[in-house]
Parts: structure tokens; C-alpha cells; sequence
């Protein structure tokens, strides 16, 4: 017992030592993340994914690497306005921040962005305006006054006269329709310049249609404005390929750098010029932290443009570049940083880690002594309980003696005498033999005291009881012994698994005249014997070896093939806490040792007339809802307890019937078959539950259908036969008349 308190001792410090570490390293790694925990969200949705808006979304990443506790999620919409309001609403989902947008077109996306800005989230417009006033802020270039500077330049170019082709961009989108204003408010003033419009889409293969489709009707333009660069370009190959593109002069707008791009045209000469529309990336980026730190920003804030020509394209083109090697050097820099901060951070978590070490070490030594000390006052404790239970054993032990002596004199004079024959004479000697084992017990508890009386309470001691024979023999822009088996279908079968044979004999001697007993040494074998055979009742002992009866008990009633029977448990163990344990684990009585022999057949013969009533009431016919829901209250009413797995297993075996009732050739080996029970297991668990055989139940089940077709139905008693299954009707008729008392014509009669 000193080991098992020593054990526990140790057990209940080691978990109160783990919550200790954990609490403390929880906390130091909370304190480290924390300071990495504040992060802002900034969503962008981009209305295209064209080299302008490339760009921006490079400025913005260049950017964010300036803010470590940013993160950036960028949607492109392709230029489809239902997907670009899909995106808005699940940035707006994911909890953004800040919400980033350039609008497809000026209305289509307005709800979403409402949302947002109602909900509390910052909305910056980039590049594109919206029709309304609900957005925090606007950066972006003034398109009127681009269109504007390119009509001041083609006037120029024409000398105030001349055919212009204007190729707008997506004309429901605010930069094209401030680019035509711009750009016409300036033609206006030339009375002798033409201007033809074709609506087009932004980009270069919609532009290459339009020109070419214009160039096979028209005559060819002085000038072509492409309301961005691809379109210019799309124009001048639509020109080309007819031999015209010398007569032309093609402008556009963006005058984005690289390859193919519009610096790159007005460099190698096939636009005459193109006006730079700033992506600023950046600046977007840190618009959207100052509204996020509460610092002041401009509301609307309008970014410079410049006009490329051939004359100062070299100049720009070299601003690019260096601006382009600057934001790569800041790309580098940045992931060092990251480097140097993640090295950082984890020298900062081994030092706490090295402090959490420290700690747990103090921790340590002060959890032993506490522990040792408290082991030493729980030690103290026991051995005062442990010499307490000793004086009283031993105060008992001696009074014992006495009557002892008094019962083993008596016994042993009358086992003397040569005409006691029979069970009574087993009767005795099985008394001798538990006496002796008593007096042997009481021997010992007396002579341990006196030959180590500073020692714990020896194992004989303990809380199990004595299993006298049963350990001796062994444990075997099976240890089975059954009566004769001819009573085996005459009498109601007891399976008594105790360990000790003298229980088991002397129950087997008293039993046997009104049960077939059957017996088993272990909860193991018992459980194998009550599948094999499916006794009526069990008998079981608590406290056995390999498997004890509690855990029987919970595997008798797992199983479909025995859950249905009833098991009475019994033990020395009579506390109320024992006894409700062995109800959880679904015994349906608890005798407490030592018993009366008349309580245990009265108990048993209340569980056994329990079962009499469920076969009375499984048994009776069903031929309505009505007639179930009475079965139901009759069988509260009867306090008789029926388990689902119980139900369910006559539920199966009448829907096997009533699913082949049709055929004459059924078997209960068919049935059996289908619910996967044994022929044996089969006729036992029916017999158990309904009082029939497979058999009788078949043609109970038949009847019952076939009186309930009669009575509902205007079909031929002969085809009734047929129809539940019966080969012959002068059969049907006999059977129907013995179960029920009519023949089916009189059935038919009263119904």
C-alpha cells in the first residue's frame, strides 16, 4: 500500500510540475510572438492584370518591404466587374484593414466598396473614381488634363488641321471617359480637325480590329490617339501590314518602361510620343498608412504626367532604370533585415528557453523536498492506518477462535458417522474445508504480528477474496460442467462463473433441481460458454482473474447474440458506490456475500418471470401502429426492460421474415445466415426472447400477415396462403385454425 500512496504522491507532483512548465513557456513564447502579433491587412483589388497595373502592383510590394507589419493581398479582376465585386466582398470578409481599388467601370463594384467603407474599412481609389462619395481617399492621375496635353500636342503635330482617329478605352470606365473629354476640349478650338471615335477596350487586339476595319473604308488619318499605349500599338499594326503606318502619327498613354511597352515605341519611332501615367505604387502604399496611423493625408491627391516625344525619351528611359535598381536594392536589403530579425528572435527565445531551464531546475529541487516530505507525513499516516487495521484484525482473529472451535468439533463428530451419505454429507465437508480455510486465516493474521510487527499488512490481507479450491486445482490610355443433456430443453439454464469450485459446487448442488446450471471458472471462459450455449441466466462473482465480472457483465451485453440476458452479480464488495458500478456496467441485480439461497432463487425467478412477460408481448400480434404503441405502454407497465440491441435483433429477424415470406422453402438456417448468428445461437436468443422456436416464430409471423390480409383485403384465402407462404391452402386452414381458433373464412366474416 506504501508503494501504490508513493506512486500516487508522484504522479499528482509530476502533473502539477508539467502545468508549471507549460504555463511558463506558453507565456514566454506569448511574450515573443507578441511582439510581432500587431499586423495591418491591406487588400488590393486591380481592375486588370496589363503592364500598367504590373507595375503598380511591384511599387506596392517595394513598398510593404518599408512596413514590416503589413501584409498585402492583391485580386486581379480581368476586367470582369461581378468578379471584381466578388473579391472586394471576401477582402472585406478576411478583415481587412484597408481596402485598395481601381474600379472596371464607375457603378458595378459601388455596393461592395459601400460595405466596406460602412463596416469601418478605409477605401482608397486608385487611379479609377467611382459614383459615390463613400471612399476615404483618391490617388491617381488628372485623366482630363492627360487628354488634355495630348490635344495640345496632336494640334500641334497638325498645324491645326487635319483626321484624327481617337481609339478609347472601356468607355464605362472613368480614365476613358476623362481622357475624350480632356483631349476634345482642346479639338474644339480647331475647327478644321476631324475627329473619329471608336470605342474600344484597352487592349491591342480589339485596337488592331477597329484600325484595320476603319483603314479598308476610310481614307488614312493624320494621327491616331490610342487612349493608352497597347491600343496605339495595336493601330500601327493594323497600318502596317496595308503599307500606310509612314502616313500616321500614333500617340498613346501610359509610357510604361521595358520591352514592348510605350518608352520602348517612342523609342524605336512607332509612336511620335506618350504621355507617362504614374502607376505609384508606392505612394498608394503609403497613403494607406498614414489613414491607418491616424496621420493626415490629402483626400484627393492628384499625381504629376509627363510628355514623352523621341526628343527626351533616353533621359526618362535612364530614370526607369535607376529607379528599377533602387527598388531592387531595397529588395535585398529587406531580406536581410528579415534574416538578421528572424536571427534575432531566435537568440531571444533560446535565452528564455535557457531562463525556462533555470527556472524548472529550482522548480525541481523544491517539488523533491516538498515531495519528500509529504511522502514521509503520508508514510506516517498509512502506518498509523495500516497498525489500526492490524489491532482490529487482530482483536477479531481472537475472538474467532472460540467459535471456531466450537463449529470445527461439531463437523468433524459428524463427518464420523458412516450413514451420512449423499449431498449432505458434501454439504459438510465443503463446510469443513472453508472453515479450515477461516481458522487458517485467522492463524496467520495472529502469528504475522508477532513475528514482524513493524511490517505493512502482508497480501493474504488484501481486499480480494479467497478462492479456496479453484486456485489449488488450477485455472483451466472451459471450466464447464454440465447436468444431463436430455434436461437441457426442459428446465431454464443458469451459467454460474465464480473462480472459487466451492461456490460453484455448492450453487450446482442447490440449483439443479429447477435450472440446468452450466459453470465456469473465469469471466473469459464464462463469456465463451453464454455465446456457445445463450443460458437464460447468469450467476457471476466480481472478483475473478483473467477477465473479473464487471467487465463480463459489459461484453455480455455488448454482444447481440447475449445481450438479452439478464445477469445477477455477486461480490463482497457492498459499498453503494461498488453496487451502482455494477449497474453501470449492466447488471440487472447485485447480491452482496454472504447471501441466502432462497434470495438468489427469488432473484432469480423474478428475472426469469420478467421474461416471460416480453415473450407474452413480442409474441402478440402487430397489426397497426395502434397495436404497437400498446405493446410499448404494456411494456412499461410490466417494468420489464427491453434493450435496443434487443429490439433491434427481433426488428431484423421479422423483416428477414416478412422480406421472404412469399417462399414455402424458408428456412430458419436462411434467416440465421443472413443475421449472422449460428443455427444454435439463432434458436437459443428467439427462444429466450419470445418463448418460441425459430420455427413457431416463422409461423406466427405468417399467420398474423395472413390474418391481416384477410381482414384488409378481398384477395382469395387460397392466394393468401400462397402469399405468406404457405405450399398447401388445406394446410393454411389447419394451422390458422390452431393459432387462432377460426377458420380464415370466419376471419373474413368479422372483420
Amino acid at each position: 500500500m506504501s508503494q501504490r500512496v508513493d506512486v500516487h504522491v508522484s504522479k499528482q507532483w509530476l502533473a502539477h510540475l508539467f502545468c508549471r512548465l507549460l504555463s511558463v513557456c506558453l507565456l514566454s513564447v506569448l511574450c515573443i510572438a507578441c511582439e510581432d502579433s500587431y499586423r495591418v491587412h491591406i487588400g488590393v483589388s486591380q481592375s486588370s492584370d496589363d503592364g500598367w497595373r504590373r507595375k503598380a502592383n511591384r511599387e506596392m510590394q517595394a513598398a510593404k518591404y518599408l512596413h514590416e507589419n503589413m501584409d498585402l493581398t492583391i485580386y486581379t479582376a480581368d476586367n470582369d466587374a461581378q468578379k471584381q465585386v466578388r473579391q472586394v466582398n471576401e477582402l472585406i470578409d478576411q478583415g481587412i484593414d484597408l481596402l485598395i481599388v481601381s474600379p472596371i467601370d464607375t457603378l458595378t463594384v459601388v455596393p461592395a466598396v459601400e460595405r466596406a467603407y460602412s463596416k469601418g474599412i478605409p477605401v482608397i481609389l486608385f487611379d479609377r473614381r467611382l459614383k459615390t462619395n463613400r471612399y476615404t481617399a483618391y490617388i491617381g492621375s488628372d485623366n482630363s488634363q492627360i487628354g488634355k496635353i495630348m490635344g495640345v500636342y496632336v494640334a500641334a503635330h497638325l498645324l491645326g488641321k487635319g483626321k484624327i482617329v481617337e481609339l478609347t478605352g472601356d468607355m464605362e470606365s472613368s480614365p476613358a471617359q476623362e481622357r475624350h473629354e480632356g483631349f476634345m476640349s482642346v479639338m474644339r478650338n480647331y475647327p478644321e480637325v476631324q475627329v473619329t471615335m471608336l470605342k474600344g477596350d484597352w487592349y491591342r487586339d480589339r485596337a488592331y480590329q477597329l484600325m484595320g476595319a476603319y483603314l479598308d473604308t476610310h481614307e488614312v488619318p493624320d494621327v491616331v490617339f490610342g487612349h493608352n499605349d497597347a491600343e496605339a500599338q495595336g493601330a500601327y499594326k493594323a497600318a502596317y501590314e496595308r503599307g500606310v503606318a509612314k502616313q500616321i502619327c500614333f500617340v498613346g498613354i501610359d509610357g510604361l518602361p521595358g520591352v514592348d511597352e510605350g518608352l520602348d515605341y517612342v523609342a524605336k519611332g512607332i509612336l511620335s510620343a506618350s504621355c507617362i501615367y504614374p502607376t505609384s505604387g508606392d505612394a498608394v502604399i503609403h497613403m494607406a498608412m498614414e489613414i491607418l496611423n491616424n496621420a493626415p493625408f490629402q483626400r484627393e491627391r492628384i499625381l504629376p504626367t509627363t510628355l514623352v516625344t523621341k526628343e527626351n525619351v533616353q533621359l526618362v528611359l535612364g530614370q526607369h532604370e535607376e529607379l528599377h535598381r533602387r527598388y531592387s536594392d531595397l529588395e535585398q536589403i529587406y531580406l536581410q533585415t528579415q534574416n538578421y530579425h528572424k536571427l534575432y528572435q531566435n537568440q531571444k527565445l533560446m535565452s528564455v528557453l535557457f531562463f525556462v531551464g533555470i527556472l524548472l531546475l529550482v522548480l525541481l529541487l523544491v517539488g523533491i523536498i516538498r515531495t519528500a516530505k509529504a511522502k514521509d507525513r503520508l508514510n506516517k499516516k498509512i502506518q498509523e492506518i495500516a497498525d489500526y487495521r492490524l489491532e482490529f484484525l487482530i482483536g477479531v482473529s481472537h475472538r474467532l477462535r472460540t467459535p471456531l472451535t466450537l463449529i470445527t468439533g461439531p463437523i468433524a463428530h459428524l463427518l464420523k458417522n458412516s450413514k451420512l451419505k449423499g449431498e449432505e454429507r458434501k454439504l459438510l465437508e465443503m463446510t469443513e474445508r472453508n472453515v479450515a480455510s477461516l481458522a487458517r486465516l485467522v492463524e496467520n493474521v495472529l502469528s504475522y504480528k508477532e513475528a514482524h510487527p513493524d511490517r505493512e499488512l502482508p497480501d493474504f490481507l488484501s481486499d480480494r477474496e479467497e478462492t479456496g479450491d479453484a486456485l489449488r486445482v488450477g485455472n483451466t490610355q472451459q471450466r464447464v460442467r454440465l447436468i444431463a443433456e436430455e434436461k437441457r430443453e426442459e428446465l431454464p439454464s443458469v451459467l454460474v462463473v465464480d473462480d472459487n469450485a466451492d461456490v460453484r459446487a455448492y450453487l450446482q448442488m442447490v440449483l439443479a433441481d429447477r435450472y440446468y446450471v452450466m459453470e465456469s471458472s473465469d469471466g473469459e471462459a464464462g463469456l465463451a460458454v453464454a455465446k456457445a450455449q445463450v443460458p437464460d441466466i447468469v450467476v457471476s462473482d466480481v472478483m475473478m482473474p483473467v477477465m473479473d465480472g464487471l467487465q463480463f457483465c459489459s461484453r455480455l451485453k455488448e454482444d447481440p447474440v447475449t445481450s438479452h440476458i439478464p445477469v445477477i452479480l455477486l461480490t463482497a464488495r457492498s459499498m453503494e458506490s461498488q453496487r451502482i458500478e455494477g449497474y453501470e456496467h449492466g447488471a440487472d441485480a447485485y447480491i452482496t456475500k454472504p447471501f441466502s439461497m432462497e434470495l438468489l432463487v427469488s432473484r432469480i425467478e423474478n428475472l426469469l418471470r420478467n421474461r416471460h412477460h416480453l415473450k407474452q408481448l413480442f409474441t402478440a400480434p402487430v397489426d397497426t401502429n395502434v397495436a404497437r404503441e400498446g405493446m410499448q405502454v404494456a411494456l412499461e407497465a410490466e417494468n420489464v426492460h427491453v434493450s435496443e440491441r434487443d429490439k433491434e435483433f427481433i426488428s431484423m429477424v421479422r423483416k428477414v421474415i416478412h422480406e421472404n415470406m412469399s417462399n414455402p422453402k424458408l428456412r430458419m438456417d436462411d434467416i440465421s445466415d443472413q443475421i449472422g448468428l449460428s443455427r444454435v445461437q439463432m434458436y437459443r436468443k428467439v427462444k429466450a426472447l419470445t418463448g418460441l422456436a425459430p420455427v413457431e416464430l416463422l409461423r406466427t409471423v405468417r399467420l398474423e400477415k395472413a390474418r391481416h390480409l384477410l381482414r384488409t383485403t378481398n384477395e382469395p384465402i387460397s392466394q393468401v396462403a400462397y402469399a405468406v407462404g404457405f405450399a398447401t391452402p388445406s394446410y393454411f386452414t389447419t394451422c390458422f385454425k390452431q393459432e387462432f381458433g377460426m377458420y380464415p373464412a370466419d376471419c373474413r366474416e368479422n372483420r
